[in-house]
């Protein structure tokens, strides 16, 4: 479910970035990061609510550190406050 869900969001956003739609990719692009994320944790048989948060982090590392040595902490970090720009209420 979230690797489908993941890619689709993946997809959408390569269109919207594509369109001249930055905000709106941004915020796609982020949410299927996070779907990503899920994936690793549903794949332990746990599950964890909300965007992008430590549980996540914490369950990359722990389910491989190779790949979590792969990754910027600060490219995660900037897409957690990407999302936020999906409320511009609160901008």
């Amino acid at each position: 479910m979230f690797l489908s869900d993941c890619m689709d969001d993946y997809i959408a956003a390569r269109i919207l970035l594509l369109s001249q739609l930055p905000k709106q990719a941004s915020v796609l692009g982020s949410t299927a990061i996070e779907k990503a994320f899920k994936a690793i944790l549903a794949f332990n048989g746990n599950e964890s609510r909300g965007h992008l948060k430590k549980a996540h982090w914490n369950a990359a590392r722990n389910f491989s550190p190779d790949l979590w040595s792969r990754l910027d902490e600060s490219f995660l970090k900037l897409n957690k406050k990407a999302f936020s720009l999906s409320y511009t209420d609160d901008l």
